[in-house]
């Protein structure tokens, strides 16, 4: 019988980090992402104005500060 070498579990890690996995984990993300998107349309509706409106809390400025959004003030130059 030849030798035979086990490969540690850093020397599999090592192995497959390849172009081909990379590509199949960023299907996988941008399919998982696609699908949560989608779940909270049809959970939460798609008017996301409904949301600004609804969902969210007064900052210690008294300002509102909706659930997941970040609004900025735009001035004009």
């Amino acid at each position: 019988m030849g030798s035979y070498s086990k490969k540690s579990s850093a020397e599999w890690i090592i192995d497959q980090l390849n172009v081909e996995n990379a590509k199949l984990l960023a299907f996988v993300l941008v399919i998982g992402f696609i699908g949560y998107h989608g779940v909270l349309h049809l959970r939460y509706g798609s008017d996301s104005c409904t949301w600004l409106l609804t969902s969210g809390r007064y900052k210690g400025d008294h300002e509102w500060q909706p659930y997941g959004c970040m609004l900025h003030r735009y001035s004009k130059t």
